[in-house]
């Protein structure tokens, strides 16, 4: 028996994924400080279009290592669960942007 011939996951090619450079790039380009955080997330992790969309102050914690994201996420069950994502990298501009942001 043939195997069947699997269609391809994503048409994505790895060349067009940002590599770290041109984020950093793109980063130092930015004018503000919430910009420059946008920009690195990327750079941290699995972040779904709508979290970034979504994501506000309240969903923003700190603990003694730093900073967390934490996201409710519906089953298609209807249950919900909690995702939480540590920002290693972006941090530093989440930093600046909580100092200067006006409150």
């Amino acid at each position: 028996m043939k195997r069947p011939k699997l269609k391809p996951f994503s048409n994505i090619d790895p060349n067009d994924i940002y590599s770290e450079e041109k984020i950093f790039i793109v980063i130092k380009n930015c004018l503000n400080y919430r910009d420059k955080f946008f920009n690195a997330l990327d750079l941290d992790g699995p972040f779904r279009k709508m979290e970034k969309i979504r994501l506000n102050w309240e969903i923003l914690k700190q603990d003694t290592y730093g900073f967390y994201i934490r996201f409710k996420t519906a089953k298609g069950s209807g249950d919900t669960t909690m995702r939480e994502i540590r920002i290693v990298k972006s941090s530093p501009y989440l930093e600046e942007w909580i100092k200067n942001y006006p409150s």
